[in-house]
């Protein structure tokens, strides 16, 4: 080997260790943290999650690292939960120290204000966090939500729903926006005590854009942890400005409505929440630290509307495909509620207890739909440690709901539909506590209460008038899910047929 070819070699060989040491750097991971995959620079091991359905990856991996492990999202590090001891210990246990929000970069450039502060409820932290979702929980509780109370105002939704089903006459047709506008009329009812028409022309456009963003959140993995690709022509731009327009003409909308209810306010008569923190903004006024403003209100408005609206929705269009791949199951719920209910009346919240079957089925879709299956990502808000390993400040932590509610050693053929999963050998309710939709803890779901409710009484109505059939030729819809925000079905008709 001659000088010049043994220089060459060298340089190459120094490059070589070079790049090897940099990566290395790069993607090295704190001292004591959970095993997991390396990933690279700059992208960490996005690329190694499936475009398709990414909660599959994750939950293989934590075969191969264990229940807890660790990897970089984009530059940013998170640790993901795959059992539901973990995230019991972590979200109940320990829930002061992961109860912080990890912040995407859509969410935080959404949700803030020049000065940073993160609004509303789902995604600030902190103090402002804990005022604010203690007002809310209160305020909505004080207008019937977990009461019987509210059970007339989702019972008067259940029948305008009905009409409009029997408006199609047992055609083939997409439930998707008639069950988002009967859903988001139950939180119209508390938040300004009123409902909207379903051809009413700003509650269509309001519906439509929290569609739009829920729907292309699926595609936004690369914009949020590598946020400097808005600045180039191409994809990420646009799925930037897209979010932005239309979360914009959200905050617009309420704002809009804000104003309206400013102009009529009278605190000695409150009718709605929107009129109830007008109330707490004017009885904070003089204190400083207060995050009660007019400003805060319109995100107060646009949680309650996304949180309260798309979940509960996804579920029900998630009940009528179930229903059409497991008839031998909608039958036996028919059976159940001729039994108990009958065909002469609605049902009500009073039947629940005897009618398990009915009620093991819900369980069991909402298992299976998995319609938040990451719940929003958490972060915690000190150093600690978790199965022994050491926990960053300021980490992402996922609670993999997926893992926990297809783990076939707790639900053997997860796949499958089986409400009998949820009853024991005398038809009654068991083996609840690892099904967790509404996650658990701290942040665990403002809504879950009034969730559950909608669920009941929508679903039980639906079958109690009609057969739920494949669109057409017998021909089943797959059940592979759409992965974004939320687990939604694939856009799909249902032949609702009136029962002989």
């Amino acid at each position: 080997m001659d000088v010049g070819s043994f220089s060459q070699w060298c340089t190459a060989l120094l490059l070589g260790i070079a790049v090897y040491l940099l990566i290395t750097y790069l993607t090295r991971k704190p001292a004591g943290s959970p095993p997991g995959p390396r990933g690279l620079p700059v992208v960490g091991s996005l690329l190694q999650l499936s475009r398709t359905n990414p909660l599959v990856t994750l939950t293989e991996l934590g075969e191969k690292y264990g229940p807890i492990f660790s990897m970089y999202f984009g530059p940013r590090f998170a640790v993901v939960l795959n059992s539901y001891e973990l995230i019991k210990e972590a979200f109940l246990t320990q829930g002061e120290m992961f109860s912080g929000r990890a912040h995407p970069f859509i969410i935080k450039t959404l949700m803030s204000d020049k000065k940073g502060t993160i609004h509303g409820i789902l995604e600030s932290e902190g103090a402002h966090w804990k005022e604010q979702r203690k007002f809310a929980l209160t305020g909505l509780r004080d207008f019937g939500m977990g009461k019987m109370s509210m059970e007339g105002k989702i019972l008067e939704e259940v029948e305008v729903f009905l009409h409009e089903i029997k408006n199609q006459a047992g055609r083939a047709f997409n439930y998707h926006h008639l069950f988002g506008n009967a859903v988001s009329n139950v939180i119209c009812n508390i938040v300004f005590g009123s409902r909207f028409e379903y051809d009413h022309a700003d509650f269509k456009e309001l519906l439509e854009l929290l569609n739009a963003n829920i729907r292309q959140a699926a595609n936004t993995e690369i914009l949020n942890y590598l946020p400097w690709i808005r600045f180039f022509p191409g994809a990420g731009r646009e799925q930037y400005l897209g979010f932005r327009t239309r979360f914009d003409k959200l905050i617009s909308w309420a704002k809009q409505r804000v104003a309206e209810h400013e102009k009529s306010f009278d605190r000695d008569n409150i009718r709605d929440f929107v009129d109830l923190y007008m109330k707490q903004i004017d009885d904070m006024a003089d204190n400083k630290n207060t995050t009660f403003t007019i400003d805060e209100a319109p995100y107060i408005i646009i949680n309650l509307f996304a949180a309260g609206t798309e979940t509960t929705a996804t579920t029900l269009r998630w009940g009528l495909l179930y229903m059409t791949h497991y008839p031998h199951v909608a039958r036996k719920v028919q059976e159940e509620i001729d039994a108990v209910i009958g065909r002469g009346r609605l049902p009500s919240i009073k039947d629940k207890p005897n009618m398990p079957y009915t009620e093991a089925t819900i369980l069991e879709l909402q298992r299976l739909s998995n319609v938040v299956p990451l719940a929003i990502p958490h972060a915690t808000q000190k150093k600690g440690t978790l199965a022994g390993y050491e926990i960053p400040n300021g980490t992402m932590v996922l609670p993999n709901l997926y893992a926990v509610h297809m783990d076939p050693k707790r639900f053997p053929d997860p796949d499958v539909m089986k409400p009998e999963r949820f009853l024991d050998e005398n038809g009654k309710l068991t083996n609840t506590e690892r099904l967790i939709p509404f996650s658990i803890g701290w942040r665990v779901c403002l809504g879950e209460m009034l969730a559950k409710m909608e669920l009941f009484l929508f679903f039980t109505a639906i079958l109690q008038n009609f057969d739920v059939l494949p669109p057409e030729g017998d021909k089943l819809v797959p059940l592979t899910p759409i992965i974004g925000l939320t687990c939604s079905p694939v856009s799909h008709s249902t032949r609702l047929v009136l029962r002989a």
